[in-house]
């Protein structure tokens, strides 16, 4: 299931990350003066530029990594955001370049020297085998990465209820690492996988107990000053914890939960949402 979280993630991804996708109005005086459907327009043509610069960039075993061949150790992630990309801009699942890349991804190994050993880049996995909805297909191999990432939170100590960088790091984490598990499991279990209830619980638990006085989060206990970025992740994790903690009334005959059901507001949120309405930018991540 896709989310609008994801697809904003996925459009930022395109726009600003990617080399030579350029932006679609480069004078800030003229932008101003763009009415809606000129935005509009831009903003579509930019998202095809971009998807064309991705369906160049792709390699011959269906990866994609950085320019220059950069940054191989991250492929599997890069990969994934490649592909999330143009699902969420609307090139079809069922295309040459989204289905080698969807491929290239189904082969990968879990674990081992040359396996999948990041948190990052199995939270990514998990999002983009989601965002590709072929359940028949590749639901078994959600569940597979679910329960790894499942099994890589830490459950004891300051960080239980995180993730640190990779699935067998054991007692360390952040919260950026977190939110990454935090999102690829809520769409693992909005495709079907069963994701533990004692999985959900630590969480909550961490994020609602870590929130600063101020309303913000940090990055973790060695740095924890409220910041935009984190604090946005805290309001997204508690929103995913309080919808998968509720009783069954938000299930479906199969099991799945109702992703646009609206959670009761918590103070976490209010104090939260407060704090973004305070120090919000658009030019700095706020601090």
């Amino acid at each position: 299931m896709r989310s609008k979280t994801l697809r904003s993630i996925m459009l930022t991804f395109l726009c600003c990350l990617l080399p030579g996708v350029a932006t679609a109005q480069q004078d800030g005086d003229r932008d101003s003066q763009l009415n809606d459907q000129q935005l509009r327009d831009g903003v579509k043509k930019a998202l095809t530029r971009g998807c064309d610069y991705l369906k160049r960039a792709q390699e011959a075993d269906g990866s994609w990594s950085a320019e220059g061949g950069r940054l191989l150790e991250f492929r599997d992630g890069i990969t994934s955001l490649a592909i999330m990309a143009q699902i969420n801009s609307d090139v079809p699942v069922d295309s040459t370049e989204v289905q080698r890349g969807l491929d290239y991804l189904r082969r990968r190994p879990i674990g081992g020297s040359d396996g999948i050993t990041g948190v990052y880049e199995t939270s990514l996995i998990i999002m983009a085998l989601c965002a590709a909805e072929q359940y028949d297909l590749d639901l078994p191999r959600i569940q597979l990465l679910s329960t790894a990432l499942e099994n890589a939170q830490t459950r004891t100590g300051n960080n239980a209820g995180l993730w640190d960088y990779t699935l067998n790091s054991g007692g360390g984490g952040d919260a950026s690492n977190g939110q990454y598990a935090v999102l690829a499991l809520r769409d693992a279990a909005y495709a079907g996988a069963t994701v533990s209830r004692k999985t959900w619980e630590r969480i909550h638990e961490r994020w609602t107990t870590a929130q600063n006085s101020d309303g913000g989060w940090g990055y973790n206990d060695a740095q924890p000053g409220s910041r935009g970025s984190m604090t946005v992740a805290g309001l997204s994790t508690v929103a995913i914890t309080t919808r998968m903690l509720q009783d069954d009334s938000n299930v479906g005959a199969d099991g799945r939960p109702d992703c646009c059901w609206t959670p009761p507001p918590n103070l976490a949120m209010e104090n939260g949402r407060k704090w973004m309405s305070e120090h919000f930018s658009v030019t700095t991540n706020p601090s």
